[in-house]
């Protein structure tokens, strides 16, 4: 056993956790190029009742392309990983926060969870495939008044 192999479960985590949070970088960014390179070419995408399971290379296109024409801007906040490395393949799960902003003059909070796959590709993690699941989604018109976004008391 090489002398650095008690490290790599550690190294590895390090690195899925890097490529989840430039996941968010590069959409929230819209550098489609980027984002795309972080996934295997087979990569498959379940991303719910709008966007659907998308496959291979052509899916992140239809994906990118579905992003690009809708949110303006994004913030995605990713938190609370586990991450389990088996040699060349890993699994991993995410909190996910998101807001967004549309071109509709919409803005939007999206709460949800990920389940990545990720292999190991030339030495690099990416990923092979997200399952996104939204626990719950808040979307308001910017022409809204901020009181009605206000928790109220019960006596209110």
């Amino acid at each position: 056993m090489a002398r650095d192999e008690p490290q790599r479960p550690i190294t590895d985590r390090e690195a899925i956790k890097e490529l989840r949070a430039a996941y968010g970088y590069h959409i929230d960014n819209q550098e489609w190029e980027a984002f795309r390179n972080l996934f295997t070419d087979d990569a498959v995408l379940d991303y719910g009742e709008n966007i659907g399971r998308q496959e291979g290379q052509e899916g992140l296109e239809f994906f990118t392309d579905y992003v690009d024409e809708r949110v303006e801007t994004g913030m995605h906040m990713m938190h609370n990983p586990i991450i389990d490395v088996d040699g060349e393949t890993a699994t991993g799960r995410w909190y996910v926060d998101a807001r967004e902003s549309f071109g509709n003059g919409q803005t939007g909070l999206t709460a949800g969870e990920y389940h990545d796959t990720y292999r190991r590709v030339d030495g690099s993690w990416k990923f092979a495939a997200i399952d996104f699941t939204v626990h719950y989604q808040f979307v308001y018109d910017e022409s809204q008044e901020l009181e009605t976004l206000r928790r109220r008391s019960r006596t209110d």
